[in-house]
């Protein structure tokens, strides 16, 4: 069989129902081809290059897959893990140096191979920043900032020959590892507080004998030097440290003896470290974070621990002692821990953490108002989150980092508290398994990117974003009361005025559905439209003409129409079977193309259909070696238009196809992409216009790269791209 057909046929005979077995092969076994015959590639690849209007993804087209390997099923999720060994992208900690600099750290990577890994935000939006990762695993748990050029975080660095703290610097321009000398070997840092330039604390812990002892560093603008601390039982660990001035600072942590334990902390007075007399309810007690506001007011939290559970503790000191504070009640059957506190003034604290019952874990944030503490509804992404730091630089900015969902599903959370609530904040966790589609824009300041994005459940969920002409924002976007949705195309003719056109998906039993929502410049709605299986392109040319093409119940081609008021099936010359997988581009309302392919004894063969403001019509169109697909169309004009894809010049060889249309018939361009398949096209003029797809096919799927291909007005050249 041909390369080309053993690809296509498979694509356009099954299109959306077999290319998204990837979702759950088990709910598809009656509907899936057999199993001598390829299944299509997963979700997030097979769609981006089956759908005409969407770019190709950058790994190249879809490739066969086995059952035994579905990308979303459970059983493969497991499988994968347990090969892969991932992790979730965790942020561990954050400081801010002002509302428009702040930094969030943690770790990504996989379980026996994390890297570090530091966000920051300046105000519109948070952007990854790239982190030395120096050992074999390596994760940051706690970060400081001193100004925007001086900011310290640490964590720890294990290689093959065991582990050690990691200690990072940015400059302003980048991280750079730092170097330590005479730290003992088998510690981590666990905390650091940077206090100025010349007055640095890190603390943590390292083995000692057959346990741990604790672990205190201090920068004194040149180096690093360990400090003496008191060490007593056992097992003991600081975890949080926080400083005041020169003569002031506090570290928290625990102490580990036979028979449980009990809270540390200790006190630096400007020449050593002390113990000082805390509070410790119970036979296994235990602080985890600390504040400080000035020499009389400090913040110490934790946990203790008892036979049904954990509840959260909460200490003061008031310049004289330590005291237990009244923490908030948790409900019956659930347990709390406080892992991170801030504090703004005597009158204004925050401590987060988390909360567990039998149906998972939930943020937990509780506010100090210098009365009572109580607490504060925070946002709960899925059935498993928790927060595990917070610092805030005013009462109406404070920001709390942590993790949503679970194994392969969790991603980094970000939640900011604007004065009056606690709202998710948009991220760029690496891998956060998000994809964009489509892309639409009506100027240097209004662009929308659609797609979806897998929530904590393994379902596909909408995903819409925005850009304001300095970043990208999340929009929220609804959902139908299927379980998977999805966004293919976007069209948009203002601000106030834009479509995402997609499709729904159920396995119990198969269906797919057409998905249309609309942009009012306020929010995105569902819009009513017609039953079919799935919309794949939309067009619009003002706020009362649009078009969207799919496929219908039947599973043939399906036209529809936008008049500004409802969404209408538009008759089409001719039945075109599922798998057409057809684009759509109009320039005017007498003037409209769509273009795709079906099958005609298995091979593709290309149509293109013409609106003329009364009519569809269908027009013929070059069908380049007997075998043709049409993937992107764009047009400028009644006189100007154009279609992009592929051919196969022999059975095992893919070429690069564009046609155009001179107001009377369509006519091959030759264009350089040898051995390569164009996805979309876009024309802006008689001599400007773009086509972008992949290159080197033959190569294998894997060597396949991006090609971006220029016309200007006498020929297609091809433009160099990453």
């Amino acid at each position: 069989m041909h390369l080309r057909s053993a690809r296509w046929i498979l694509a356009a005979s099954c299109a959306m129902a077999t290319a998204l077995t990837a979702l759950g092969p088990a709910n598809l076994a009656a509907a899936a081809p057999a199993a001598s015959a390829p299944c299509a590639s997963p979700l997030r690849q097979a769609i981006s290059l089956a759908i005409s209007a969407t770019l190709p993804d950058p790994a190249g087209p879809p490739v066969p897959c086995t059952p035994s390997a579905p990308a979303k099923d459970p059983a493969a999720k497991a499988q994968a893990a347990a090969a892969a060994d991932p992790v979730a992208d965790t942020l561990t900690a954050v400081d801010a140096v002002s509302a428009t600099d702040m930094w969030a750290v943690g770790s990504g990577g996989t379980a026996s191979a994390k890297t570090t890994l530091t966000e920051h935000w300046d105000g519109s939006s948070w952007t990854l920043v790239p982190s030395p990762s120096p050992g074999t695993s390596d994760s940051l748990l706690s970060v400081s900032a001193v100004s925007a050029t001086d900011v310290w975080a640490v964590g720890e660095d294990q290689s093959t020959s065991g582990f050690g703290p990691l200690v990072e610097h940015w400059d302003g321009a980048a991280w750079t590892v730092q170097p330590l000398t005479g730290q003992p070997e088998g510690s981590i840092f666990q905390s650091v507080f940077a206090r100025s330039a010349t007055d640095v604390w890190a603390v943590g812990f390292t083995e000692s004998g057959s346990g741990l002892a604790t672990l205190i560093e201090h920068w004194d603008g040149t180096a690093w030097t360990v400090k003496p601390s008191p060490s007593p039982g056992t097992d003991t660990a600081l975890s949080s440290v926080v400083a005041t001035s020169a003569t002031n600072a506090w570290a928290v942590g625990s102490i580990g003896t036979d028979t449980g334990n009990a809270t540390l902390i200790e006190r630096w007075n400007g020449t050593a470290w002390t113990q000082v007399t805390s509070p410790s309810p119970g036979t296994n007690s235990s602080l985890g974070s600390v504040t400080a506001t000035s020499s009389t007011n400090a913040w110490a939290a934790g946990t203790i621990e008892t036979d049904t559970g954990s509840q959260t503790l909460i200490e003061r000191w008031n310049g004289t002692a330590w005291t237990q504070s009244n923490s908030p009640s948790l409900p019956p059957g659930t347990s709390g821990e406080i892992t991170a506190l801030t504090a703004i003034s005597p009158g204004n604290a925050w401590a987060v953490g988390g909360t567990s019952t039998a149906a998972g874990t939930q943020t937990l944030t509780e506010h100090w108002n210098g009365t009572s503490w109580t607490i504060v509804p925070a946002i709960n992404p899925g059935s498993d989150s928790d927060v595990t730091a917070v610092d805030a630089t005013s009462a109406s900015n404070a920001w709390a980092v942590g993790q949503a969902g679970e194994g392969l599903d969790a991603r980094s959370l970000i939640e900011h508290w604007n004065g009056t609530s606690w709202t998710k904040s948009p991220n760029l966790s690496p891998d956060q398994n998000a994809v964009s589609r489509g892309i639409a824009a009506t100027s240097s300041t209004n662009a929308w990117a659609v797609g979806d994005l897998m929530n904590p459940n393994g379902q596909d969920i909408t995903l819409i974003q925005h850009w304001d002409g300095t970043s990208w924002t999340v929009v929220s976007s609804p959902n139908t009361s299927e379980p998977n949705n999805i966004l293919v195309s976007a069209a948009a003719t203002s601000a106030t005025d834009a479509w995402a056109v997609g499709f729904t998906l159920s396995f119990s039993p198969l269906r797919i559905g057409n998905l249309i929502e609309h942009w009012d410049g306020t929010s995105w709605t569902i819009v009513p439209f017609p039953p079919g299986e799935g919309v794949n392109s939309v067009t619009a040319i003002s706020a009362t003409n649009a078009w969207a093409v799919g496929n219908d119940p039947s599973s043939n081609l399906q036209i529809l129409h936008w008049d500004g008021t409802s969404w209408q099936a538009v008759p089409s010359p001719a039945p075109l079977p599922f798998g057409t997988l057809p684009s759509v581009s109009a320039s005017s309302a007498s003037n409209a193309w769509i273009a795709g392919y079906n099958l005609v004894n298995g091979q593709p063969v290309p149509y293109t259909e013409h609106w003329n403001g009364t009519s569809w019509t269908a027009v013929p169109s070059v069908n380049a070696n007997g075998i043709t697909a049409l993937r992107g169309v764009s047009s400028t004009s009644a006189s100007d238009a154009w279609v992009v894809g592929d051919t196969e010049p022999s059975p095992t060889t893919f070429a690069t196809l564009t046609e155009h249309w001179n107001g009377s018939a369509w006519a091959v361009r030759p264009s350089p992409g040898a051995e390569g398949d164009f996805g979309g096209v876009d024309a802006l003029k008689t001599n400007n216009a773009w086509a972008v797809g992949v290159l080197d096919l033959n190569a294998g799927f894997d060597g396949a790269t991006t090609l971006i291909e220029h016309w200007n007005g006498s020929a297609w050249t091809v433009t160099p791209s990453p």
